[in-house]
C-alpha cells in the first residue's frame, strides 16, 4: 500500500494487486476519507459530500464496492503511518502498469498533476467520475481527458453535451442507450486488456453497462428514483 496523495479530508491509496477477476492486473487506487473507515462514512452519510459526492448510489444506495475490503486496505495504511510517495516512487510503481483511477471513491480528487504523471508513466489506464455535474465544465473536461463521466441513464446526456465520455449505469432490463456499446466485461474481457475507459483520450463510443454487485437492489432503486 502506498500514500499518493492526502488533504484535510481525504486519502489516496495505492494497491499492487487486483482480486476482481473483471479488473485484471492492475494498480489500484482508493479515494478514502482520511479520519474514519469507508464503513463509517457510509453509516454517517459523509461519504456522499466528499469522497463520493454526487453519486446516487453513496450512502448504502447501491455501491458495488464492498466497505469492508476498503477499511481493511486504510486500516493497513494506518498501522504503517506513511507519509506521501515521491514523485519517484509513484513512477516506480506505476511504469509499464495498467492504473485503475477510483476503484472506489472519485478519482478528481487527485491533483491533476498527480493524474497526469501517472497517465505518462502507466501502460495504460480507466477512471470513472461522479462529481462532473458539480463542477466548472473546465474542470470537468480536465478531468474528462483521463476519466469516464460516470452517468444514470437521466444525466448521461448533459455530460455528452459537456463532451465528455460517458460510463452509464442502467437497469438489467433496460436497453443500451443511444449509441452507447455495452461493457466489454459481459463478454469477458478484462479491463487491463480493454483499456477504453480512458475518458476522451481514447477516440471511442461511450459505455453502458447492468447494475450489478452486491447491492444491486438498492442500485436499481436509486438510479430510477
Amino acid at each position: 500500500i502506498m500514500l499518493i496523495h492526502q488533504n484535510s479530508k481525504i486519502q489516496v491509496l495505492a494497491t499492487s494487486k487486483s482480486t476482481n477477476r473483471k479488473i485484471g492486473a492492475a494498480i489500484q487506487l482508493w479515494i478514502v476519507p482520511r479520519s474514519k473507515t469507508v464503513t463509517d462514512s457510509r453509516r454517517d452519510k459523509s461519504d456522499a459530500k466528499i469522497q463520493c459526492k454526487g453519486c446516487k448510489l453513496a450512502s448504502n444506495k447501491g455501491c458495488y464496492v464492498g466497505s469492508y475490503y476498503v477499511d481493511a486496505t486504510q486500516r493497513a495504511h494506518w498501522r504503517r503511518d506513511e507519509t506521501p510517495a515521491t514523485v519517484a516512487q509513484i513512477i516506480k510503481l506505476v511504469s509499464g502498469k495498467f492504473v485503475r483511477f477510483g476503484a472506489y471513491g472519485n478519482p478528481s480528487l487527485i491533483p491533476l498533476r498527480i493524474m497526469r504523471l501517472i497517465v505518462k508513466h502507466a501502460s495504460g489506464y480507466a477512471g470513472y467520475f461522479h462529481d462532473w455535474h458539480l463542477m466548472t465544465p473546465a474542470k470537468a473536461t480536465n478531468y474528462g481527458k483521463y476519466l469516464m463521466a460516470s452517468c444514470e441513464p437521466d444525466n448521461r446526456a448533459d455530460a455528452q453535451k459537456l463532451g465528455l465520455r460517458t460510463f452509464t449505469t442502467r437497469n438489467a432490463t433496460d436497453p443500451i442507450p443511444g449509441n452507447d456499446i455495452d461493457c466489454p466485461s459481459s463478454r469477458g474481457v478484462q479491463c487491463s486488456d480493454c483499456q477504453l475507459c480512458s475518458g476522451t483520450s481514447k477516440k471511442a463510443r461511450s459505455i453502458s453497462i447492468p447494475i450489478h454487485g452486491y447491492q444491486a437492489k438498492s442500485a436499481s432503486r436509486s438510479i430510477s428514483a
